[in-house]
């Protein structure tokens, strides 16, 4: 026997190292990636995944919304999602939009959508929202922009600054934020 040379004790050992069933092998595993790629390209999550820029902070998004409110986060949703992706918010104080109802259900993220995801909001704690209309009943939050401040101490809170005429400021009084809204609400008219 020369060097190098395999010397097969059965024929069907052979086989599994002959080169049809190497091809064979390769064209079935060419068959499930394409199967792979396909479901991929054309999944419906990834083709309604949220993309946004930044939209800026509360008085340069917020002022374009359907509502905005005072309001208090009082329970929270999952809808067998596995997740909080709805919140029930007590309206505290309306400074724009027509709303009569007391409270009001506000969808956050379901993983797809350009939306905060609830886990950020806290039961019994109270926010400034802009909200959008998304049906009869229903707002929805977005999170391309500065949308809600969470309100600490008799403070409004910002993770950004309060606007741009204070570019350093994360806390302002709530008295002074009113304000402020109410006159940046007038100017908008």
């Amino acid at each position: 026997m020369e060097t190098g040379e395999i010397k097969w004790k059965s024929s069907e050992c052979k086989d599994y190292f002959s080169l049809e069933y190497f091809l064979a092998i390769k064209t079935q595993i060419m068959s499930y990636l394409k199967c792979i790629l396909l479901l991929l390209a054309f999944n419906p999550l990834n083709s309604v995944a949220c993309d946004c820029d930044w939209g800026g902070d509360f008085f340069n998004v917020g002022l374009k919304e359907d509502l905005i409110i005072k309001g208090k986060v009082l329970e929270f949703s999952t809808l067998n999602f596995g997740f909080n992706v709805q919140m029930t918010v007590e309206i505290i104080e309306n400074f724009k939009g027509i709303e009569n109802r007391k409270t009001i259900t506000v969808w956050g993220d379901r993983g797809y959508d350009c939306r905060p995801y609830l886990s950020l909001f806290k039961q019994g704690t109270e926010y400034f929202m802009a909200l959008h209309k998304l049906n009869e009943n229903e707002y929805e939050i977005f999170n391309c922009g500065e949308y809600y401040l969470s309100i600490h101490n008799g403070f409004v809170e910002s993770e950004i600054a309060i606007q741009k005429e204070y570019p350093h400021t994360e806390r302002i009084k709530v008295k002074r934020f009113k304000n402020i809204l109410k006159r940046k609400l007038n100017n908008a008219r």
